[in-house]
């Protein structure tokens, strides 16, 4: 939508994210190879474009932004933050999230060919290697961005970055590919959150446990596929607008 230059509301916001959730379960469920191609060049596209982010942040540091005024945020760079419980909180939050993603792969472990050998060596490399780049990424954001824009751009805070550096053209170009690799993310959860619900029918724990433990009939968890997709939904349709993990100081249970 911010590609396309729509107004963002919650009925279209909620209709994209129908749309995405339901289209990744269908494709898991169906068609789990071909699921599993796209999954995975949705992933080189996201390190494609994190990399595209780190060369841009050093022309930034250059002084080469198309900003009147270049951004100055390393000096005084905690300048009007607060050192309170609940920000150091927030902030470990958001950082361990950004990891987490790699339990995925641990789920789906009993389809991975020598999954003991295979974790020992892709483990550190993916973790140590996404560490590198999520740094550097925001050194680039640090330097591109105004710092009141960095506090306010939340989810697009990438296309931003490329609006100061390259252009409007440019930054409407990477909000398609932003949206893209959060498809991605998308894809690789409900991938192994559907295995998840399989193996614990395997092991008896859910009612009608044969049912969620079958691959029929397209060779793939689609009970499990299934159940995550019923629960997302719910997740996605029932809370009131707004960002339905980031609770908020002034109301501990708001959404």
């Amino acid at each position: 939508m911010t590609a396309a230059r729509v107004d963002v509301n919650r009925f279209n916001q909620r209709a994209i994210g129908i749309a995405c959730i339901t289209s990744a379960f269908l494709i898991h469920g169906l068609a789990l190879k071909w699921g599993l191609r796209l999954q995975n060049a949705l992933g080189a596209i996201k390190v494609i474009i994190l990399l595209i982010i780190i060369i841009g942040g050093f022309v930034a540091l250059g002084g080469h932004v198309k900003l009147d005024e270049k951004p100055d945020n390393f000096t005084n760079a905690f300048q009007g933050t607060t050192g309170s419980a609940y920000g150091v909180v927030t902030a470990l939050y958001n950082v361990i999230w950004s990891y987490i993603g790699y339990s995925n792969a641990n789920y789906a472990l009993s389809e991975t060919k020598n999954p003991a050998r295979t974790l020992k060596i892709a483990g550190p490399l993916a973790l140590g290697g996404v560490a590198v780049l999520y740094l550097l990424a925001n050194v680039a954001y640090f330097a591109a961005v105004p710092r009141d824009e960095l506090v306010g751009s939340g989810r697009i805070l990438a296309a931003t970055f490329f609006r100061n550096v390259m252009g409007e053209k440019a930054e409407r170009a990477l909000s398609v590919f932003v949206a893209l690799s959060a498809f991605g993310n998308v894809l690789s959860v409900i991938f192994s959150q559907g295995r998840i619900v399989q193996e614990l029918g395997r092991e008896g724990i859910l009612p009608f446990s044969s049912f969620f433990a079958s691959n029929k009939p397209f060779g793939a968890p689609f009970a499990g596929l299934f159940a995550h997709w019923v629960v997302s939904m719910i997740i996605m349709l029932a809370p009131p607008p707004g960002d339905a993990y980031n609770l908020s100081k002034s109301s501990p249970l708001s959404f």
